[in-house]
């Protein structure tokens, strides 16, 4: 049975609490700023898009206020369309760039109309260009600088408290935001919640105002149906209380550039795309990665040459290590590395199960003994794995991806891990810049499934360029 709340619905206006101005600052803190940059960019536009010749000759400084005057719209335009609208959790809207590049043809246009001058398509469309790049420029330099300057946003947790508690530590974890408070639906220990703790999702709006918070964020559950936050978001209003109510989807590790919310009837729906694992996008990464792995092979072939010739000095046995693993669809492969153990590695295993940490599904030591004194220095600096590069060039593995796995980890993966063989392995990744070796093992599949679901170009080359950190760091490299 749904739980109704006795939430009050007040007509009077309450007096405005520290967190209501603290929520206003925050939300148009940079707003003067980037109206301002858009301005700048309209009024330029203007001054470039036609010759003044005769016009300014005879009356300057009427062409110069209709300039003005102009851009000015410009600028109203853009601020009731939201472009400058941020809230406390999120950036301004998606639409800013479409804003921009249809509004600056609009505004040429009636300059262009304003001095009876003519535009020509092509002038138009590079001019359209070039002013919306430069709005987009500012906008994105004058947003980061707000980002990295303010305090991390002060927020309520209301919801039961199971849902309450995981939100807590997901939110906490991006230093984005501060838990001041928690409201839950029932009893909770204070000591799970690291936060000060009320009962009863009647006192929410108490709740927020007694921690001057400035938003709140909703976690679903029996005692929260839709009409229940949809009157809880109306009392909130009421008290002035924040810029409005956050609800969670429950789709934890989903790129938000995924999702659009769709309103085919009343209720909102969250449309979650499906992940890149084929098409052009794909297609594209194989051959530019094979491309690249076999330049790379060409360039770097005299130090693999002398690398294998110092491991096969150090110790009897071959120069390259051969293992099978698991690659794209559970199709197994092997894999290339420099010999870094001795020969006997294999054999010298199963005494050393028992220092294996109670992570059970890697097998990783911090002091491995059956490493050599070479080997400790190639996997220091990840050189062990340039071989693989020849996995890369036959297609086996990609320079980015998940990690490749061993067939015994395979056989004990739940299905969720399983989700890691429906892309190509790699040589690098979110694994491999995140911590490698120190990470857990539900920590490594959660980055992967990560990599999977939410891969773009830009996130390998953020990858790419971030592994150079993590070798020359040599975090988790044992």
């Amino acid at each position: 049975m749904t739980t109704v709340l006795p939430f009050r619905a007040t007509a009077a206006r309450p007096t405005r609490r520290r967190g209501d101005v603290l929520s206003q600052g925050r939300r148009h803190a940079s707003s003067p700023a980037l109206q301002v940059a858009d301005g700048v960019a309209a009024f330029a536009a203007g001054v470039v898009v036609q010759p003044w010749g005769e016009a300014v000759a005879s009356a300057p400084v009427a062409v110069a206020l209709a300039d003005a005057a102009l851009a000015a719209a410009w600028v109203v335009t853009l601020t009731v369309g939201g472009s400058y609208q941020t809230t406390t959790l999120a950036e301004a809207p998606a639409t800013r760039t479409i804003q921009l590049a249809t509004t600056v043809p609009l505004v040429v246009l009636l300059l262009a109309a304003v001095r009876g001058a003519a535009v020509d398509a092509p002038r138009l469309a590079v001019l359209t260009a070039i002013v919306a790049t430069l709005s987009f420029v500012q906008h994105a330099a004058i947003d980061r600088v707000h980002r990295r300057t303010r305090s991390p946003a002060r927020i309520v947790l209301a919801g039961h408290p199971h849902g309450v508690q995981w939100m807590l530590g997901d939110l906490e974890s991006t230093g984005r935001v501060s838990v001041v408070a928690v409201c839950v639906s029932e009893q909770a220990a204070q000591s799970d919640f690291r936060a000060p703790v009320v009962t009863g999702l009647e006192n929410l709006r108490a709740c927020v105002s007694d921690h001057a918070a400035e938003a709140v964020v909703v976690v679903p559950c029996r005692h929260l149906d839709a009409a229940t936050i949809r009157r809880m978001g109306w009392d909130l209003e009421a008290g002035r209380c924040g810029p409005g109510v956050f609800v969670t989807t429950g789709l934890p590790e989903i790129d938000a550039r995924r999702t659009q919310v769709a309103t085919p009837g009343r209720v909102p729906l969250v449309h979650v795309r499906h992940a890149r694992t084929r098409g052009a996008g794909r297609l594209a990464k194989v051959v530019g990665e094979r491309g690249a792995a076999t330049l790379a092979l060409l360039v770097l072939a005299p130090l693999l040459l002398l690398l294998g010739v110092l491991v096969r000095l150090e110790s009897p046995g071959p120069a390259v290590f051969r293992q099978t693993r698991i690659g794209k669809d559970g199709v197994p492969f092997t894999m290339l590395k420099l010999r870094t153990m001795a020969a006997d590695a294999a054999e010298l295993q199963a005494s050393l199960s028992a220092q294996t940490p109670a992570d059970l599904m890697l097998f990783k030591l911090h002091a491995d003994p059956r490493i050599t004194r070479l080997g400790r220095f190639l996997r220091t600096y990840s050189l062990d794995e340039l071989p693989q590069l020849v996995n890369v060039v036959r297609g086996q593995m990609a320079l980015v991806g998940p990690r490749p796995a061993l067939p015994c980890e395979v056989e004990r993966y739940e299905p969720d891990a399983l989700r890691r063989l429906s892309v190509t392995p790699g040589l690098t990744g979110l694994w491999q810049v995140s911590g490698r070796s120190d990470l857990s093992w539900a920590e490594s599949v959660r980055l992967d499934l990560r990599y999977v679901d939410d891969w773009t170009p830009g996130l390998d080359l953020r990858i790419l360029l971030r592994t150079v950190g993590a070798v020359l760091g040599h975090r988790g490299a044992y």
